[in-house]
């Protein structure tokens, strides 16, 4: 697989459901199964990251209590694979693990969106190749947060910007019904506050507090 340049050990355990299945045949030939849920084990999986990216190899190993038995685990590394293009991983790279828009907008093993991972590491070229293969400008959370206000909220300033290039709501609000801007004021990212006041962004607008922008910024202490 080449040198590795750069590595790293991610360990995560979970509780797996384990059951017993019983199975028969008809006289037709056709098998027909019923199975019960018999308990629960622990398992615990490993991954070696290498993050040469012209030579990247992965091993994903899992071990679980009842034998100790190790074995390869391909659905483990293959998302691995993608956490890590996604956090660290240029346009093309990641273009290469979305092959369409299904896969693009698919939660990862660990229930986020590939699009938040994205955001998390500020990878605007990963976000990028998202939306190149379908990913909606639409997309929220499970709360209803926009991609943008997530990108404010993460403090991705990179990944604000490529949102509001391609046309993303600038005033598309929170749960809470904070927009972008009010919430960019009240961590203090000028920055991220004159990106989207050129490109339109209400400062009247206010939450469900009645709280706008300015009175977010003075909240907390950014009067700059």
């Amino acid at each position: 697989q080449g040198k590795c340049l750069r590595g790293r050990n991610v360990m995560q355990s979970a509780s797996v459901p384990t059951y017993e299945q019983d199975c028969r045949y008809t006289s037709g030939g056709i098998q027909t199964c019923s199975q019960r849920q018999t308990g629960s084990r622990m398992e615990q999986r490993s991954v070696f990251q290498c993050t040469n990216w012209e030579t990247i190899a992965y091993a994903a190993i899992t071990v679980t209590s009842s034998g100790g038995v190790w074995r390869r685990d391909p659905v483990y590394a293959k998302d691995a694979r993608l956490r890590l293009a996604l956090e660290q991983g240029t346009r093309r790279q990641v273009a290469a693990l979305i092959p369409d828009r299904a896969t693009a907008e698919a939660p990862l093993l660990d229930r986020r969106k590939p699009y938040e991972v994205a955001l998390e590491a500020d990878n605007a070229n990963a976000l990028a190749a998202l939306l190149d293969r379908g990913l909606g400008m639409s997309a929220a959370d499970s709360y209803g947060n926009s991609m943008l206000y997530e990108a404010v909220r993460a403090g991705a300033g990179h990944c604000a910007s490529l949102l509001v290039q391609r046309g993303a709501n600038v005033d598309a609000s929170g749960v809470f019904g904070d927009t972008p801007l009010i919430e960019a004021s009240a961590k203090g990212r000028t920055d991220i506050i004159q990106l989207l006041l050129r490109h339109g962004a209400d400062v009247n607008a206010d939450n469900r507090y009645g709280e706008t922008a300015p009175t977010a910024a003075a909240r907390s202490g950014h009067t700059e």
